[in-house]
């Protein structure tokens, strides 16, 4: 279970329940992409391959034993992931588009966390492993041109994806922090006045897993499409993706 720190946060905007109260909006930052990666919440591990529809934004774990090489890790010490986004509330009560983006906004600004003991630990030759696990499984009398929808991703390379978790970050516990201006009884105070606006909890994820000896905390990711070479085998090319939008389906994942 990951050690989180449960905490509050009164981010005064507009919106406003019909009583006059704040809205209260609790937030899910399991998998929410950060400085470090992705907040690793369940039991993903690095060389797990993944099929990307990114017209449904959904993932799917593709039959696939790939073998990646690790650099050496970093030392270990504590490191801070900020930046967060990509992650998913609940209200109750409706939001204006303003709300939310302004939600969000500070979330980004004002959320932090602490990783302790921890390492970096990054991956090579990440292709050239693909490519291996590719022809092992061909030499096993495997079909992996369509277990891993290769026949998919080569006919419509624009809608599907594939998604390889790669660098890994590695600690033994997590805490979260709220940055501000004022903090009070463990919340953190946005803006001016104290009627109203939105009221904002970050409570323990029952999916997290950041506790114990250097497990997986935080988890990257390489997105790239799939074209057969003129020799007839299989190549790759790394492409840009939202990070936002493989946040959700990697919730949606787990």
């Amino acid at each position: 279970m990951r050690s989180f720190i449960c905490v509050g946060a009164a981010l005064l905007l507009a919106g406003c329940t019909p009583g006059g109260g704040p809205v209260k909006v609790t937030a899910n930052l399991d998998y929410a992409n950060t400085s470090l990666g992705y907040r690793n919440s369940g039991v993903l591990s690095s060389g797990q391959l993944m099929f990307w529809d990114l017209q449904t934004n959904q993932l799917v774990t593709v039959p696939a034993d790939i073998k990646l090489q690790s650099k050496r890790p970093t030392r270990r010490r504590d490191l801070e992931a900020s930046q967060v986004r990509g992650f998913d509330f609940k209200a109750d009560a409706s939001l204006t588009s303003q709300d939310e983006a302004t939600l969000r906004a500070a979330v980004q600004n004002k959320v932090k966390f602490t990783v302790k003991d921890a390492q970096r630990v990054d991956r090579r030759q990440i292709f050239t492993a693909v490519s291996t696990a590719y022809t092992d499984a061909k030499t096993r009398g495997e079909n992996p041109f369509s277990s891993w929808r290769v026949d998919d991703a080569t006919a419509n390379p624009a809608r599907f994806k594939f998604v390889l978790l790669d660098d890994e970050v590695r600690a033994s516990s997590e805490s979260i922090e709220l940055i501000g201006e004022r903090t009070a009884s463990g919340s953190l105070i946005v803006g001016g006045g104290d009627k109203g606006g939105i009221s904002v909890s970050f409570p323990n994820s029952t999916t997290a897993k950041c506790s114990g000896d250097q497990v997986s905390c935080y988890i990257n990711a390489s997105v790239f499409t799939v074209f057969l070479n003129q020799s007839g085998g299989l190549d790759y090319k790394p492409t840009g993706f939202d990070r936002e939008a493989l946040a959700a389906a990697l919730r949606d994942l787990s």
